[in-house]
């Protein structure tokens, strides 16, 4: 079997879902400055909520 197969397999799109809304709910509580720096920085918005969490 392979890894494209065992992941497609395994994967459950209501847990992604929620894994998913668990984190941008998260993101909510970051410190506004370090938004705004990484904003400033230019970091794209999608990269920021990874990098600054």
């Amino acid at each position: 079997m392979s890894m494209k197969d065992l992941y497609l397999a395994e994967f459950n799109q209501g847990s992604w879902d929620s894994f998913v809304q668990l984190f941008e709910k998260s993101y909510l509580h970051v410190e506004p400055k370090w938004a705004e720096c990484a904003e400033q920085r230019g970091i794209p918005a999608d990269i920021r909520q990874g990098y600054i969490m």
